[in-house]
């Protein structure tokens, strides 16, 4: 769990409960593009595929030393693996997985040769993974990321991605939600409009706000959908102040979802505390 580092954040250990919509599993008809010779194989295509997931950890300590002191930081790095209903387990699934488990495994290890003298950017030290969205074949992580240079504060970075578990492939989060990426970023601009409208700035301009807001929504790694909708998300000292905080801003409804728009759910979703 991440004590107190100087970089002004804890974290919850609970990483379950992002993952609430564990018990969720999806119904896809795309078992019709498995074809097999064998009977098992054409059980496994006559019936509806279902998906699932599990959350797997790994546990990381990290040694920071300067000057002045040590600190030492234990931390629970998460990535999620998927499964099918069905009896062979589909090879693109498999190779999903693995790439998954692959990339997260290069950028644990990359964070644990971090180098305070040598490195140029910040160190990552945590990394969560929680599905927020799976239906039919189409599912969707989020991903929170801790960055620090060891500072008086860190810095908080949400992506989300889409995968296509019939197929194992990334996919656009339009693709889920039905939008183009123009009406995407059309909406995620109104919706945090209608935010700030409600919750002004503590430091920024309008002017300020405007050139924050385009260099937002222009940023498609940023959305990700959940049962509450499509959200879009803000850095801390990007809206506002450090105190001001980062946001998870619903953008619009799906499936027909009764979050409104501009409502900031960054404490329902969020791995920080």
């Amino acid at each position: 769990m991440l004590a107190s580092t100087g970089t002004g954040w804890s974290k919850s250990s609970d990483s379950a409960k992002k993952s609430s919509d564990s018990s969720h599993k999806a119904t896809s008809e795309s078992a019709e593009k498995r074809k097999s010779g064998t009977a098992n194989d054409a059980d496994d295509t006559d019936r509806k595929v279902t998906y699932d997931f599990d959350s797997e950890s790994s546990e990381v300590e990290f040694v920071y030393h300067n000057n002045e002191k040590d600190t030492d930081l234990d931390e629970s790095w998460t990535y999620v693996q998927f499964s099918s209903s069905q009896k062979k387990q589909d090879s693109a699934l498999t190779q999903l997985n693995k790439t998954i488990k692959d990339n997260f495994e290069r950028e644990l290890q990359d964070a644990k040769e971090w180098d305070a003298d040598s490195s140029s950017g910040p160190q990552c030290i945590s990394h969560r993974e929680s599905v927020t969205y799976i239906k039919d074949e189409y599912a969707v992580v989020r991903t929170e990321r801790y960055l620090t240079t060891w500072g008086a504060h860190g810095d908080i970075e949400v992506t989300g991605t889409a995968y296509d578990l019939a197929n194992g492939e990334d996919i656009s989060m339009s693709r889920i939600t039905g939008q183009t990426l123009t009406e995407m970023e059309s909406a995620a601009r109104e919706a945090i409009e209608q935010y700030l409208e409600k919750n002004p700035s503590d430091i920024y301009n309008n002017s300020q706000l405007d050139d924050a807001i385009d260099e937002i929504v222009d940023d498609d790694s940023r959305y990700y959908v959940t049962k509450d909708g499509l959200l879009i998300s803000t850095k801390p000292m990007e809206l506002g102040s450090f105190q001001y905080g980062g946001k998870d801003i619903v953008v619009s409804s799906i499936d027909g979802s009764k979050a409104q728009r501009g409502t900031d759910l960054h404490a329902k979703y969020s791995e920080t505390k």
